[in-house]
């Protein structure tokens, strides 16, 4: 039996490294995997099976994103992106604020993922955000004097959403139409209303985000949070995930992980992570976390789930995610208490893992909520499509074994030879340092 031995950089594994996974040694036979809700590593050559994931970097360099899951250049104002993996390219070119044409001129200052145009138009700044799953073209509406209305040369063939929220993450509704090939995206004055937790209307604060964006073909996982006041609502692209205990006003997350990368594993423990920003009351109350049985062909659609539908035509059991037979599973559960103060919030979820893993086609889905509605408590969350600090976005940490393995012998933090048993008798891989056998 030959075991291959790949390098070990500060731990990390590279081998063993996935698009939205890392893992590390942890010695004397112990692994740690990170299985993070958007992309952490990319390819150049998808077709090249030798080449090993690399670390993402969203940092524009001469108006270009290159290490990433696309190709991403700014040329003027258009934005072209090209997805390294399908070869799909979307192109996204600004036209016209209200009725004014741009000054196709104007120049961008980039900043780390960003690049901007200070007061682009009245009250309006531009700026092209490189997401690990996308590029965001968003216009910043800082007040109510702001044009709302704007018209886009869209080509190619890589599918353009269209999404927007206010500085409060209240998803809008964005409306688009398309004349003589020219793309117009808005937000009427009637959906700058919304109706708040409490059922009362409210006005959306600026300033207001609004983009077009090339959709995610092969989301590393998602999230979303269903509102029964909102029945009809869906909040895939909202930066938050949000829980609230009322009757008629309960909210709901859905939220899924893929777990391939630790198949196979003897996994010790396994914590769901969500970092929590924002509560009124909630601390104390405990946060319960269901499987979820929309997987395979009746999964729950991001883009489409709402607190009546997992995705569009299909209805949900019972609204909100609520059939014990048909939408969760409450003999695969997790709770955990919302602490007094903001930070990382975590579940138990190693019974959940291994049924994924066992029975799910590697799929780890859970629908969460609070267990009590004693109190109007509120809590919210970093979603996955919150970009400012994307370390806070949700992941999973489970720790594991390999069945077999008895040790790994390291020469100045480099892995360089295994030992394990085969039928009981030990056997052993031998590796080379520098061209020399060790």
């Amino acid at each position: 039996m030959s075991i291959t031995i790949q390098p070990v950089t500060n731990g990390d594994i590279i081998s063993k490294r996935t698009a939205n996974s890392k893992h590390f040694d942890l010695g004397n036979g112990k692994y740690r995997a990170e299985i993070y809700s958007i992309p952490v590593h990319y390819k150049d050559n998808y077709t090249d099976k030798t080449e090993l994931w690399k670390d993402i970097d969203l940092t524009w360099q001469n108006g270009k994103i290159t290490k990433a899951l696309y190709y991403a250049k700014l040329n003027g104002l258009t934005l072209t992106v090209t997805d390294k993996q399908t070869g799909k390219v979307a192109i996204i070119a600004l036209e016209k604020v209200g009725k004014t044409s741009v000054n196709t001129e104007s120049t961008f200052t980039f900043i780390g993922n960003k690049a901007t145009i200070k007061d682009f138009a009245l009250d309006t700044d531009l700026e092209i955000e490189a997401t690990p799953e996308t590029v965001k073209y968003t216009r910043v509406l800082k007040s109510d004097k702001a044009t709302l209305d704007a018209q886009f040369d869209i080509k190619g063939d890589w599918e353009v959403g269209y999404s927007a929220e206010d500085a409060d993450r209240i998803p809008l509704t964005v409306t688009k139409s398309l004349t003589a090939g020219k793309t117009t995206e808005t937000i009427q004055t009637k959906d700058l209303q919304y109706t708040d937790f409490m059922g009362e209307t409210k006005t959306a604060q600026y300033p207001i985000r609004i983009d077009p964006s090339p959709v995610t073909i092969q989301p590393s996982s998602k999230d979303t949070y269903i509102r029964e006041n909102a029945a009809t609502t869906n909040y895939g692209s909202s930066t938050s995930l949000e829980l609230y205990t009322y009757p008629i006003y309960w909210r709901r997350i859905l939220i899924d992980f893929d777990v391939s990368s630790v198949a196979g594993f003897d996994l010790t423990s396994s914590s769901m992570q969500l970092y929590y920003y924002l509560g009124t009351l909630a601390t104390g109350i405990y946060v319960t976390a269901y499987r979820c049985r929309r997987i395979g062909a009746d999964a729950w659609v991001e883009a489409q789930a709402t607190w009546n539908i997992y995705k569009t035509g299909s209805n949900w059991g019972t609204t909100g995610a609520g059939s014990t037979s048909t939408d969760i599973d409450i003999s695969i559960t997790a709770s955990s208490p919302v602490p007094g103060s903001y930070g990382w919030m975590s579940w138990d979820v190693l019974s959940a893992s291994d049924d994924a893993i066992a029975n799910r086609g590697n799929v780890l889905s859970l629908r969460l909520h609070f267990a009590s509605d004693a109190v109007a408590a509120t809590a919210a969350f970093y979603s996955k499509e919150y970009s400012t600090d994307t370390t806070l976005c949700p992941k999973l940490v489970v720790e594991y074994t390999v069945s077999g393995w008895a040790n790994i012998a390291k020469v100045n933090g480099v892995a360089v030879a295994a030992f394990a048993k085969m039928n009981g008798v030990a056997v052993a891989s031998i590796a080379k340092v520098n061209g020399v056998a060790v």
